[in-house]
């Protein structure tokens, strides 16, 4: 590990202790989730896809399946009811 926290920047590893992995996992899984995937917009890694993987997540694209609504005929049916679902 002493070769990893020298090579890589800060920011760009996150240690995971295992005993505390297995003492608290759900802390631990929260802090590799917070790490790795709710703020991809500060991922400073390269990558090979378009703009949209460098911005937070955003609510403006809620519901537009919405607008398509008319166009899905029998296939409606088909959403599920459960409580939040797309419906």
């Amino acid at each position: 590990m002493d070769h990893w926290r020298t090579v890589l920047s800060s920011g760009r590893l996150l240690e995971v202790d295992f005993e505390g992995l297995v003492e608290n996992g759900e802390e631990a899984t929260r802090r590799m989730i917070q790490f790795a995937c709710l703020q991809p917009e500060s991922n400073e890694r390269s990558v090979n896809t378009v703009w949209r993987v460098r911005q937070p997540i955003y609510k403006t694209l809620v519901a537009r399946w919405r607008r398509f609504e008319p166009s899905l005929g029998e296939f409606r049916d088909l959403l599920p009811e459960s409580p939040g679902a797309v419906r």
